[in-house]
């Protein structure tokens, strides 16, 4: 194990300008992917507020 503790920051990462057309490649499907899953997360999340928002709808209109 090494002397880093988890709470460290990494070693700096590499700026944009110094990273050959591979690197870049790979940040960007990296990049892609994440905002992939953030997408689905959050329309999971969306889809699951309507279907609480409609069976609140529901339940007013039973008690009106």
């Amino acid at each position: 194990m090494s002397d880093t503790q988890h709470w460290e920051k990494p070693a700096r990462a590499k700026l944009w300008q110094e990273m050959n057309a591979d690197e870049k490649a790979e940040w960007v499907k990296a990049e892609l992917q994440r905002m992939r899953s953030l997408y689905a997360m959050l329309s999971s999340q969306v889809r699951e507020i309507e279907r609480r928002v409609k069976a609140i709808r529901n339940d007013l209109q039973e008690n009106e």
